[in-house]
């Protein structure tokens, strides 16, 4: 069980600076963005998949810091997959916006 702390720290981490370079981004797409292209709506796109990639963390880090098995069952039905549908939306984004 040494791994658990080490997990826990680190998704922290990767969720705080996750959430405020995302929230930086949704900020300059959302608010500061005048252009409508097909490159820019995919990146507004791109930007929310990354944000729900980010939100999904907060599951992982409850998942870590918690013992209990109705958490590790929220997860695995919820968290898991939503992380992995996310990430794969991002990638097909990123692949649109490479094409594009």
């Amino acid at each position: 069980m040494p791994a658990r702390p080490f997990f826990l720290c680190l998704y922290t981490v990767i969720f705080l600076a996750s959430l405020a370079l995302n929230s930086i981004t949704v900020y300059v797409y959302f608010c500061k963005a005048t252009s409508q292209s097909s490159i820019t709506i995919y990146l507004k796109n791109l930007v929310i998949a990354d944000m729900f990639v980010c939100l999904c963390l907060i599951l992982r880090i409850i998942k870590y810091a918690s013992t209990s098995v109705e958490i590790q069952r929220i997860y695995c039905n919820f968290g898991a997959p939503a992380s992995y549908l996310n990430m794969y939306s991002s990638i097909l984004f990123m692949g649109y916006i490479a094409a594009n």
